[in-house]
């Protein structure tokens, strides 16, 4: 557990490539932009939790589990949470 806390502590020491710096940069810039309100489409504002839908999915159906069920047994339950909601 120190060992980690030590590491957290001294990240800084450690040399880091250029593009994570930039990175780091860039997402600050967006998290800063992104506190001030403003507008979007529907479309925009759904694009992330639908990879992450898509994303999910593939890890159900195509993961170690050697077969379809999970990937059934969520599409049913899907199905039945939207169809009692209307």
């Amino acid at each position: 557990m120190s060992g980690n806390i030590h590491a957290i502590c001294n990240w800084h020491r450690h040399p880091h490539p250029l593009w994570a710096w930039i990175l780091l940069a860039y997402l600050v810039w967006q998290g800063i932009k992104a506190m001030g309100p403003r507008t979007t489409t529907i479309w925009r504002a759904l694009i992330v939790p639908a990879v992450f839908i898509v994303w999910g999915l593939s890890r159900i159906g195509l993961g170690p589990q050697g077969n379809v069920w999970p990937l059934v047994a969520w599409i049913v339950a899907a199905w039945r949470c939207c169809r009692s909601a209307s």
